[in-house]
């Protein structure tokens, strides 16, 4: 599989504040369209062993918003093709793959 595009829905909007709505869960989401590689990894112990876990990693290209671990993402779907069926992922953990300091992309990992 070549690059996909995938949404990050942030965790927060910005500038909303809990005068704006009933409650936080009213709050309008944000997108933002990422470009990522999928992979999936089987998972090994200490000892080099597999565990019979495969993780779901995307590599996201650094050019767009930082993904954060309380963001989710929806994989293969454009922001404007987000609706009520559309299944967001959590995410794990993310790190920057930054040689010399300058991230070029992010490593992120799915929940489970």
């Amino acid at each position: 599989d070549g690059p996909r595009s995938c949404t990050l829905r942030l965790a927060q909007s910005y500038g909303f504040t809990p005068r704006d709505a009933e409650s936080a869960d009213d709050a309008p989401p944000i997108y933002f369209e990422l470009t990522a590689m999928q992979d999936m990894r089987q998972v090994r112990d200490r000892a080099g062993n597999l565990v019979g876990r495969t993780d779901t990693i995307l590599l996201v290209d650094a050019t767009g918003e930082e993904p954060l671990r309380s963001d989710t993402i929806a994989i293969g779907v454009a922001p404007t093709q987000v609706d009520g069926d559309t299944t967001f992922h959590d995410i794990a953990s993310v790190e920057p793959v930054a040689p010399g300091g300058v991230p070029l992309m992010y490593e992120v990992t799915l929940a489970d």
